[in-house]
């Protein structure tokens, strides 16, 4: 990410791994810091979304962002 946007990237446990014939998807669980610098010619646009206003995506990457919400959830527990 700090070649494609100038974000500095904590990457942290798995979240989700699905192996589909010869492919292999991974999703794991990151946090950032900074700000959007740059956008790499490699990368068309990119934004951050609601969940409920997110464009169409993979059926993978919904759910890696719904284990990544799960996750987040167990960590922060109400009182």
């Amino acid at each position: 990410m700090l070649e494609e946007l100038g974000l500095k990237v904590q990457v942290g446990p798995i979240l989700l791994a699905e192996i589909d014939g010869n492919h292999l998807d991974m999703a794991y669980l990151c946090s950032m810091s900074g700000t959007i610098s740059k956008l790499s010619r490699e990368l068309l646009n990119v934004g951050w979304y609601d969940a409920d206003t997110m464009p169409t995506l993979l059926s993978f990457h919904r759910r890696a962002i719904h284990a990544a919400h799960t996750f987040q959830e167990k960590l922060v527990k109400p009182l």
